[in-house]
This record gives C-alpha cells, sequence and structure tokens, in this order.
C-alpha cells in the first residue's frame, strides 16, 4: 500500500493533537516527513524521534521540501491563504484547517488560485464524518420524522478564553472556532440550502475583542436552522433538535457520552381531518385532538472525538492515491465563511 508522505505547518493544538495524532495511528497509510514550527520546539523534536521526520522553523522549506506529497496547514486563520497558495504553487495536496481563510476575499483568492493551477484543495470540517453526524443524516433519511422543517443547535459552557482565540486580529472568535463547524454540520445534512440570514454575535467575558456569544438563523427555502455558541452559560442544553412533520429528534449528552432520542408517529394511523366550513365551534366545546401512538427509539453511544479526524484523512487518502473526489469542496466552506463574514459586520465584529 502506498503511504502518502506528510508534512505539517503549525504544531499548535491542531497540528499536534489532531493531524499528527491522527496520522500515528495511520501509519499504513501515511507518513508524517516534515514539519514547521517556529513556537514549538520541544513538539517538533518529539515527532522528529517518533517517525524520524525532517524539522524546520521556516515553512517555506517544508513547502519547497520534495519529500513532501501532502501539506496540512494549521496555522492561524490569518495565514490560510498564502500558505495554501504557496503549498499548492509547489504542486502539494494542501488540506487547510477551518475555518477555510481569515476572510471571504481570501477564500476567494485561494479558489481562484487553485483553479488557475488546475488543482483543488480540502478543508479541514471534520466534524461532517462525526458519528452522530452520520446517525442524524440515516434518521433524517428514513422518513421516521417526516419532512425536516427545524434544525436548533446548542453549544454552551463557561469559558473565559485569554488565548489567541479571544482575538480578532488572529481570526479568533466563537464563530470562527466553534460556530463554523455547526453551520456546516447543519448546511451538509440539508443540502446547503439558503436564502436569508439573520445573527447576533458579542463579547461577554473573554479578555479579547473578539465574541465568545455567536448566534446565527439561517433560512432556506423549506428549512430553518438556529444555531448558537455561548461560552457564558452555567447550563448546558440539548446538543441538537430535528423537528420533522411527524417527529423529533433530540440529541443529549456531554462529553463524547451521546444519546439520541427520536420520538415518531405513523401518519397512516392519524384520524382523517375534515375541513372547517363555518365559525362553530365543536358541539362539546372541545378542541380538535388526537390519539397519538407515539414511537420512541433511543440510541446512546461513545462519539469517539478522535475518529472523525482519522475518518476524514481516509477520505483525503482516497482523494490523493485514488483520485476520488476532494473531502470537503472549497466552495462549499466559503459559502459557510460568507455567513459568518455577514453576521460579523452586522453586529460589528
Amino acid at each position: 500500500m502506498k503511504k502518502v508522505k506528510v508534512g505539517i505547518i503549525g504544531l499548535g493544538r491542531s497540528g499536534m493533537n489532531i493531524h499528527a495524532k491522527a496520522f500515528l495511528k495511520m501509519t499504513d497509510k501515511f507518513e508524517i516527513v516534515a514539519v514547521a514550527d517556529k513556537q514549538f520546539a520541544d513538539r517538533a523534536a518529539e515527532l522528529k524521534a517518533k517517525t524520524g521526520c525532517a524539522v524546520y522553523t521556516e515553512l517555506t522549506d517544508l513547502i519547497k521540501d520534495k519529500n513532501v506529497e501532502y501539506v496540512i496547514n494549521a496555522t492561524p486563520s490569518f495565514l490560510h491563504r498564502d500558505v495554501t497558495i504557496k503549498a499548492m504553487e509547489a504542486c502539494k495536496f494542501v488540506t487547510v484547517e477551518k475555518p477555510i481563510a481569515a476572510n471571504v476575499e481570501d477564500a476567494d483568492a485561494m479558489i481562484s488560485a487553485a483553479k488557475k493551477l488546475g488543482k483543488t484543495f480540502s478543508v479541514f470540517q471534520n466534524l461532517r464524518w462525526d458519528e452522530e453526524i452520520s446517525k442524524l443524516k440515516n434518521i433524517m433519511a428514513s422518513g421516521r420524522i417526516g419532512e425536516v422543517y427545524l434544525i436548533r443547535k446548542h453549544t454552551g459552557v463557561y469559558q473565559r478564553r485569554d488565548d489567541w482565540q479571544a482575538m480578532k486580529k488572529f481570526g479568533g472568535g466563537a464563530t470562527n472556532n466553534t460556530l463554523v463547524h455547526h453551520i456546516d454540520q447543519s448546511l451538509f445534512m440539508t443540502g446547503f440550502d439558503v436564502k436569508r440570514t439573520a445573527s447576533m454575535l458579542l463579547k461577554l467575558v473573554t479578555s479579547g475583542d473578539a465574541e465568545d456569544f455567536s448566534k446565527i438563523l439561517v433560512i432556506g427555502n423549506k428549512i430553518s436552522i438556529d444555531l448558537e455558541v455561548s461560552t457564558a452559560s452555567a447550563f448546558s442544553f440539548p446538543r441538537w433538535v430535528i423537528f420533522g412533520k411527524y417527529g423529533t429528534i433530540m440529541v443529549e449528552g456531554a462529553g463524547n457520552e451521546i444519546t439520541i432520542k427520536t420520538k415518531y408517529l405513523d401518519p397512516s394511523k392519524l384520524r382523517m381531518l375534515t375541513k372547517a366550513e363555518d365559525i362553530k365551534p365543536f358541539s362539546d366545546g372541545t378542541y380538535p385532538s388526537d390519539k397519538i401512538e407515539w414511537k420512541e427509539d433511543v440510541d446512546k453511544f461513545v462519539n469517539d472525538w478522535g475518529a472523525s479526524h482519522v475518518r476524514y484523512h481516509e477520505a483525503a487518502y482516497d482523494w490523493i492515491v485514488n483520485g476520488k473526489e476532494v473531502p470537503v469542496n472549497p466552495e462549499e466552506t466559503r459559502l459557510v465563511l460568507d455567513l459568518i463574514e455577514k453576521s460579523k459586520k452586522e453586529n460589528g465584529f
């Protein structure tokens, strides 16, 4: 089996704890041959000890390394454009961290450069490969809850950030860091159907100037999507609530222990409705009602946080080696970023 030779640029939380960790689980398909980072010499040394990889302090040296086939761009958002374009110009396959770029202008430059070079690149929206999302898509596709008309997603913690993610100049904030996943997952499940949006962003408890409360409402042709991230919440709420014509899905859980509850009815067993021909109430003074035989399915499972990282790179392997489709289409994530950028402009961020 061919091993794809990987170079990781940036050994922060994502580069080290997500990508490198995933590749070390996939040594039959990937080999880390180079890393580049100016800050984390200890992490670079650790990976060199494990893999024998080359270590660079300048990212351009890694990009020039002819031994590298696949570049992971795990730099901060404001560097995504230049690093991705340089790597593509060096004929590398590229996965760039989410969000695709710091702004839509940068994303457009990346997509335009890829087209001119006759290449493409992928964006690390790994949570599309979460078991939770796979299960939700399957339930929705099964028709159990009927036509879906509303999706709600909430993430709430109490966390006062004082790292780079708290600063606008570095592309930080709850929207870029967390809500980007919620938007992508929701649109992925509903076919990227967007007509209009509304939003609210606030800075509450962070030390920086970026938002730590982010809410966006996405209205499509048939589905409304209500998404919210708060880092100033003392309580947690259901992770997902998905409403259909004949039932509802509710997802609960903290950490990786997840419970999906699906409550639904059989529409063929409902009474036949009559049309109101006049304004008279029912003769006995009651309101219209149905005797509903509800069915309920409960699925408890452990949603392995690291599994989506591996599944994403398995898809990337098929893209690089077997000529399959790019794991995540940059145009889709450009749409996600456009929604984010509009929400920030609307709210002064």
